[in-house]
């Protein structure tokens, strides 16, 4: 194994282009990113589908519990389908925000909301169907990771590092916010409340990416590498 990172390093020290290193901006002029409302704008939109992800999936194991009655070896079994799904998102969202960003990213909310509809109707279905539609809710919502990067970091390019911070904390906000309402929610409408809450955050996010896209559509071209930043 030593070798063979020693030769992956080696390869790549070799076939990376050269870059020009560039003067790094101050802490002043990377905060000058805060005045500008597209970033606001695009924070809020990051706190909002993270909090629409996470008001359904940090309960997911007691809501398929609940509304299925499948036992808890099955239940695992489905938050693992749950995470190819995850994978398969990615990859499919990596190329269409290389070619249609701003779509992308709008259909999104509605994307997620249609997985939390179809959630929603999940009764006595057999394994094969509830593994289908969890492999479906995982790609939905791990899209989610990388769209709202993208979003956010393409709103503030020449603070990059620091936009991607802001993403960071942005999204253990949203993570927060999701939870902790989504408990509400629970306590007033038992574990079904969830999806509602989910579909709720879900308008929330479709308003200010919609405000967003309409009010700076001159700096949403497609970008030519949608990947996320490491």
């Amino acid at each position: 194994m030593p070798g063979a990172t020693g030769l992956a390093a080696a390869g790549l020290w070799l076939k990376l282009p050269d870059q020009v290193r560039e003067e790094p901006l101050t802490f002043g002029k990377q905060l000058q990113v805060l005045r500008s409302l597209e970033v606001w704008l695009a924070i809020a939109a990051t706190v909002l589908v993270f909090a629409t992800m996470f008001a359904v999936y940090s309960y997911a194991a007691e809501y398929l519990k609940s509304q299925t009655g499948i036992d808890g070896q099955t239940i695992s079994l489905m938050l693992v389908i749950f995470g190819v799904g995850g994978v398969t998102g990615n990859l499919l969202v990596g190329r269409l925000l290389g070619k249609y960003r701003v779509a992308t990213v709008v259909l999104y909310p509605l994307v997620l909301a249609a997985a939390y509809l179809v959630l929603r109707a999940v009764g006595d279905v057999s394994v094969t169907s509830l593994g289908l539609i969890m492999l479906l809710w995982g790609a939905a919502h791990t899209c989610g990771l990388v769209i709202t990067q993208i979003w956010l970091t393409s709103s503030a390019p020449q603070a990059h590092e620091f936009a991607t911070s802001l993403y960071v904390s942005s999204a253990n906000a949203g993570v927060v916010i999701g939870s902790a309402v989504s408990g509400m929610f629970i306590n007033a409408l038992g574990l079904p409340g969830v999806i509602p809450c989910g579909l709720m955050f879900a308008a929330l996010a479709l308003v200010v990416i919609a405000w967003k896209a309409v009010a700076y559509r001159s700096g949403l071209e497609p970008m030519a590498d949608a990947a996320p930043a490491k």
